[in-house]
């Protein structure tokens, strides 16, 4: 009896987790369907001028270069620069999984961005603004800003989900946050696109991470995941008043009692 009430209160908390993941995922999703259908066919949506003329019409000094930096910072061809980057210091930390879970992440965004082009920019079948006219690309949606808000979206997350000690965390999320916010604004000041593009950037950023977190959660608790701690957990065992805890770096064991 205990047992079959423990597998239906199991059952209970993943209908619950999955009704608050399929919410904010069903609502992100119809917002992108109603954005994408509104400005298919139409070559400029009035408040596609509006918005563009008024962040056009930012005179601030230096804003020029600011968002030059971003646009490359946030450009595939610095993702050429991070994921490989990235891959190596983790295979010098010795965290072998975490390089490959890494890589997929950078694969996911390169071939997202590469199938929201070809099926969403096709249906809305719209050419960049005349500043950007000469790039053959679809427009819609931000590939800039679709990559920006799942990558540093993504090391958002493993920042607070390893839990970062405050001192750095707060500051890396202020600037996480940071660049995907001013992602779009830069893309629409240089004229690179349309808001509506920057809307939808953002808009598949979001689903495409409410897919990858919840999949990194269920597989760091796979075996394969969690056979690097096995050792570790072994070592708990011979200590009853002891308790892990994982970081970026380690899993350390901590003994109250001893205050080790």
């Amino acid at each position: 009896m205990a047992t079959l009430k423990h597998t239906g209160l199991v059952r209970q908390a993943a209908t619950r987790r999955f009704a608050v993941w399929l919410a904010p995922f069903g609502a992100l999703t119809t917002l992108l369907a109603l954005l994408t259908i509104d400005v298919a066919g139409i070559s400029t949506p009035s408040y596609d001028l509006a918005v563009m003329e008024w962040v056009a019409g930012w005179d601030l000094p230096g804003l020029d270069t600011f968002f030059g930096v971003l646009s490359f910072l946030t450009s595939s061809k610095a993702g050429f620069i991070y994921g490989p980057g990235g891959i190596a210091l983790l295979l010098l930390l010795g965290k072998t999984r975490a390089a490959i879970v890494f890589a997929v992440v950078g694969l996911s965004i390169a071939l997202v961005a590469i199938v929201g082009d070809s099926i969403l920019g096709e249906v809305v079948g719209r050419g960049r603004p005349l500043a950007a006219s000469n790039n053959p690309t679809p427009a819609f949606p931000s590939g800039h800003v679709f990559g920006s808000t799942v990558f540093f979206g993504f090391i958002g997350f493993l920042a607070v989900y390893y839990r970062l000690k405050k001192k750095l965390l707060v500051p890396l999320l202020i600037l996480v946050a940071a660049v995907i916010l001013l992602t779009g604004p830069a893309r629409v000041y240089e004229q690179a696109h349309w808001p509506s593009d920057i809307a939808a950037g953002y808009l598949l950023g979001a689903l495409w991470l409410l897919v990858l977190v919840p999949l990194f959660i269920y597989i760091r608790n796979t075996k394969w995941m969690t056979f690097s701690r096995q050792n570790d957990d072994i070592s708990a065992l011979s200590c009853e008043s002891c308790r892990t805890e994982m970081s970026i770096a380690s899993t350390v064991l901590l003994d109250p009692q001893r205050g080790t």
